[in-house]
C-alpha cells in the first residue's frame, strides 16, 4: 500500500485501516447519543467552519466537463494493423471488455466487424493531484453513479497531459469500493512516481464497470453523523445501526472529504476484521480521524458502509 501504511482502529477487536496521503492515528470507539437515523448507506454532511492545515499542492486541474459514456453499443470495422489492445484504447475500454463482447476475436482480420460495448454511463470528473514529501504525485478523484442501480468492478485511467494536450504518462486506478450505490460515488487514488514537471493538467476516463446486484449488500442505517476539524485533522463520528431481521457481516467503512466544488481532498478506507458482525437491532459507534490534502474552510464529508447478510 505504499508509504502511507496501515494502523489499527479500536472496535473491541482491531480493525486495519488505510489513509490516503497522510500520517495515521489510532481510532477509538465513542459512546452513541440519541439516534437520528438516515436510511441510506451514503451519508453526506458538512463540517463546522474551521481552518484545516494544507499539504503541498501541485497541478490542481482546470475544471473540465465530466465524461459520460454512450448508452448504446457501436460497431467497428477492423483496419489493417489493428490489435485488440489498440482498438480497446481507441474506445477507452479494457481488452477484457472488448473480448467479452466479441468471443473468439483473439486475432483480428481486416474487414472484421467488432461490437464495441457501451460502458455504463458513469461520470468521471478530473482528479486533483498533490505532490508528496517523497516527490511522488498523488492524484485523488471520484466516480459518480447517476444510474438507478449499483455498479461494480469500476476502474479508471488517470492521465497527465502536457500543455499541448499530448500524453505525459497514464496509470490505471481501481476503485476500492466493491459497489457504488445508485446516486452515489466512490473515491479513488493513484500515485505517479515518474518526474513529470512539464505536465499541465490531469484527467480521467472510465475503463471498466458492470451492473451490480442491488441485493448484494445489507442496508444499514448511519446515525449521529458528525464531524469536526482541529489542528489539521478531521474527526468523523457515526453510529452504524442494523434495522433488519438478519445479522450483517461488516466489511468496510469509507470516509471521503470533499472541498467546496466537490473535489476529493482525502479519504480513508477502514476494513473490519473478517467475521465482524452487527446483529439485527444492534448498533456500533465509531470514530475515524483523517488528514486532508488542502485547505478547505467548510469541507464536506461522506460516509459509506459495506456489509453483507450473514447466512443463517
Amino acid at each position: 500500500m505504499g508509504h502511507w501504511g496501515w494502523r489499527p482502529l479500536m472496535l473491541g477487536l482491531f480493525i486495519s485501516a488505510w489513509v490516503v496521503g497522510c500520517n495515521l492515528v489510532t481510532d477509538t470507539i465513542v459512546p452513541s447519543a440519541s439516534p437520528s437515523r438516515f436510511p441510506v448507506t451514503l451519508t453526506v454532511g458538512r463540517l463546522p467552519t474551521a481552518q484545516i492545515s494544507a499539504a503541498p499542492t501541485r497541478a490542481a486541474p482546470t475544471p473540465q466537463p465530466t465524461e459520460e459514456s454512450s448508452p448504446t453499443p457501436q460497431q467497428y470495422v477492423v483496419q489493417p494493423g489493428d490489435t485488440l489492445a489498440g482498438v480497446a484504447a481507441q474506445f477507452r475500454l479494457s481488452v477484457t471488455m472488448l473480448q467479452s463482447a466479441n468471443p473468439g476475436a483473439a486475432t483480428l482480420t481486416p474487414g472484421q466487424t467488432l461490437i464495441i460495448p457501451a460502458p455504463l454511463a458513469l461520470i468521471v470528473p478530473p482528479p486533483t493531484c498533490y505532490e508528496n514529501r517523497s516527490g511522488s504525485l498523488l492524484c485523488l478523484g471520484r466516480v459518480e453513479n447517476p444510474l438507478d442501480f449499483p455498479v461494480e468492478n469500476v476502474a479508471v485511467e488517470v492521465r497527465l497531459l502536457r500543455a499541448d494536450e499530448s500524453l505525459a504518462i497514464s496509470q490505471r486506478a481501481t476503485v476500492e469500493q466493491i459497489s457504488i450505490p445508485a446516486g452515489g460515488f466512490a473515491p479513488y487514488q493513484t500515485t505517479f512516481h515518474a518526474d513529470e514537471d512539464d505536465f499541465s493538467r490531469a484527467d480521467a476516463h472510465l475503463l471498466t464497470a458492470i451492473s451490480g446486484d442491488p441485493q448484494r449488500f445489507v442496508m444499514l442505517l448511519i446515525e449521529d453523523v458528525a464531524g469536526e476539524a482541529s489542528e489539521g485533522r478531521v474527526l468523523v463520528r457515526a453510529v452504524i445501526y442494523n434495522p433488519g431481521e438478519q445479522n450483517a457481516e461488516l466489511l468496510r467503512v469509507f470516509v471521503t472529504l470533499l472541498d467546496s466544488v466537490g473535489q476529493v481532498i482525502g479519504y480513508r478506507v477502514v476494513p473490519f476484521d473478517a467475521g465482524t458482525t452487527l446483529d439485527a437491532g444492534e448498533n456500533l459507534p465509531l470514530e475515524i480521524e483523517l488528514t486532508p490534502q488542502v485547505i478547505a474552510v467548510t469541507p464536506e464529508y461522506a460516509l459509506y458502509v459495506e456489509a453483507k447478510a450473514v447466512e443463517p
